[in-house]
């Protein structure tokens, strides 16, 4: 088949997994994470692939995509059509969130943000927002770099994922590691140098990590008509 991949972001494929192990330099070389190139894919694969071009409209009927890239917008037919979109880091609607501290951690450039952020402007605290897989891996890492660092959870445990007695081994190794835990309390605001937490108390923060969910992206889905399912996400 012919087969064309469209990508919003530079990247056409990287190492998400290891985005939090650059941050704390146990993988040194930015190269590394990047596993693939569009010129690759066309040399191995024989898959034309368009980085920086974001799918804008889908015309089930006509079979085309609508496409917008460095040159403009075009159309795109097709016989199929994947949606391979996954989803987009929640942001909480807590005030100060748009400040040049706080940071999701979801690509490449977003990895790159947090790196150039820290070696430029040298934060001694951060406080990551979110107990789960990417916020404890980047607890992790900002301890490394020698924060201090303060995970805040929501849930009464970190890793809440887990059973419960996992998330309490998790959080009290963490803490034996230097990094605090505050389970049971969400981020209520980010102000200059620290975050005020749902309880009314305050935690040191010149690095603030959102790490507090993932919602499926679903507007090319929902304008195309496709069928959603009882939780209002597509229907599989």
């Amino acid at each position: 088949a012919e087969i064309t991949i469209v990508e919003k972001g530079p990247f056409v494929s990287y190492a998400n997994c290891g985005l939090p192990y650059f941050i704390s330099r146990d993988i040194q070389k930015r190269s590394k994470l990047l596993l693939q190139t569009p010129e690759g894919f066309d040399s191995r694969y024989g898959v034309k692939v368009l980085v920086e071009t974001e799918a804008l409209e889908l015309d089930r009927k006509a079979r085309r995509v609508r496409v917008k890239g460095p040159e403009g917008e075009a159309w795109l037919d097709y016989d199929a059509l994947i949606l391979a979109q996954g989803g987009s880091p929640v942001t909480p609607p807590v005030p100060g969130v748009d400040s040049p501290n706080v940071f999701r951690l979801w690509t490449v450039p977003d990895m790159d943000r947090i790196h150039k952020f820290i070696e430029e402007q040298k934060p001694g605290s951060a406080v990551v927002a979110g107990g789960g897989f990417i916020g404890l891996e980047m607890a992790e890492a900002f301890a490394a770099r020698g924060l201090a660092v303060t995970v805040v959870e929501l849930l009464p445990r970190v890793m809440s994922a887990m059973d419960p007695e996992f998330g309490a081994m998790i959080g009290q190794r963490m803490q034996a590691h230097g990094v605090q835990v505050r389970a049971g309390v969400g981020l209520a605001g980010v102000r200059a140098g620290e975050v005020e937490l749902s309880d009314g108390s305050r935690v040191p923060a010149g690095l603030v990590l959102l790490s507090v969910g993932v919602r499926p992206e679903l507007s090319l889905a929902k304008k195309a008509g496709l069928a959603l399912g009882e939780c209002g996400v597509l229907a599989v």
